[in-house]
């Protein structure tokens, strides 16, 4: 499913809801859910859902995390973030004025990437891997007892013919128009790998579980759709709700509009990624501390045959190696930290990228944001 989100150029910038470049998916086909029914469902400022699983830790999709950093980045759990936060205004903002929890940190499946096995027109069109990733909050959440995630023991929660629902702050349609006022959930069905490949031939791997509606013959079917990516899909079982899988991507892989055409929601199977879920002590990705005032930028004396230093931000989160990209005439021209000025960048502009990376996933530093500088003769 596809979010519904835009590039973060400043972490707490004016952002209007857009498609994102990633895949993932408010619930098409559904209906209102009531917060006080499922607490734990999390309202994300970036334009995608997530769940508590314990009192400091959202679990969410991995391609909702890629392209944020968690300076001004806070989530509303326990209250609905739909009815709060009027459709256009700007979620970052508005988030923290309505007492949002800020994140300290991100981590992301180390596996986590993107393909497009099937078209390849436009960014939607992109399948995730691996697509989980957790938002470690600043303090914890009190009142709210979060859902249990399935763990290895777990198989007959993800038993096939099985009904599940998905919940989301996404879309109810293909249209933006059809932004909900409310959260929405929807039931499907668990089908077997073999009818998903079916779908998606060649696309679909152990750690996905999906689901279907089996039950609509015609449209509007309940689908994910822009927005509810990272949302769960969730058994209701005897003991409380279990959640099952994290609304990854569907059938906009196939140009498909949300809620029309048969195709089935594919989740990432939790039980799969207990041990990264769980883990007490993740890996948190790096992240510019001060991103409004403190970048990269270049440094030395702009002439030819002088030493030029790409000088690196402040990098928060876990330890991190940094990398390096020289830029001149938009290639590549060197990957250390300094280059020498050259008589062909005279009267032309020179910038570097930093990369941050660990196994919580990577942060670059690079232009505009990066500092240029004009080489002299």
């Amino acid at each position: 499913m596809i979010p519904i989100r835009a590039r973060a150029v400043l972490v707490g910038a004016t952002l209007a809801l857009a498609i994102a470049v990633t895949p993932a998916a408010a619930v098409s086909g559904g209906a209102r859910a009531a917060i006080a029914d499922a607490p734990y469902i999390a309202w994300l400022p970036e334009g995608c859902t997530g769940t508590l699983i314990a009192p400091d830790r959202i679990l969410t999709a991995g391609h909702c995390l890629s392209e944020f950093t968690p300076v001004g980045f806070s989530v509303i759990v326990g209250r609905d973030g739909n009815a709060l936060v009027p459709f256009g205004r700007d979620r970052f903002t508005e988030a923290i004025a309505h007492g949002g929890i800020p994140a300290r940190g991100f981590s992301v499946n180390p596996g986590f990437k993107e393909s497009f096995p099937f078209a390849h027109r436009a960014p939607q069109n992109a399948i995730a891997l691996n697509d989980v990733g957790l938002i470690l909050l600043a303090r914890p959440v009190t009142g709210i007892t979060p859902v249990r995630v399935a763990g290895p023991g777990d198989a007959a929660t993800e038993r096939v013919g099985e009904s599940a629902s998905i919940f989301g702050y996404g879309l109810a349609g293909p249209s933006f128009r059809s932004q909900p006022k409310t959260l929405k959930t929807g039931a499907m069905t668990v089908i077997s790998p073999s009818a998903c490949r079916r779908a998606y031939p060649h696309a679909i791997i152990p750690s996905e579980i999906c689901g279907q509606d089996l039950s609509a013959r015609r449209p509007p079917l309940v689908q994910a759709c822009p927005g509810d990516s990272g949302g769960p899909f969730i058994r209701q079982t005897p003991a409380g709700p279990v959640q099952i899988g994290v609304t990854s991507w569907g059938p906009e892989v196939k140009d498909a509009k949300c809620g029309r055409k048969h195709l089935p929601g594919v989740y990432m199977r939790t039980s799969a990624f207990a041990s990264f879920i769980n883990d007490p002590n993740p890996v948190i990705e790096p992240f510019p501390t001060d991103p409004e005032h403190d970048f990269t930028h270049v440094t030395g004396v702009p002439k030819v045959g002088q030493t030029l230093t790409c000088t690196p931000a402040h990098f928060g989160g876990s330890p991190a190696t940094l990398s390096y990209r020289w830029i001149f005439n938009f290639k590549t021209i060197s990957k250390k930290q300094t280059v020498v000025a050259t008589k062909a960048m005279a009267g032309h502009h020179v910038g570097c990228h930093v990369t941050a990376r660990n196994a919580g996933g990577s942060f670059t530093d690079f232009s505009p944001r990066v500092g240029d500088l004009t080489i002299q003769g």
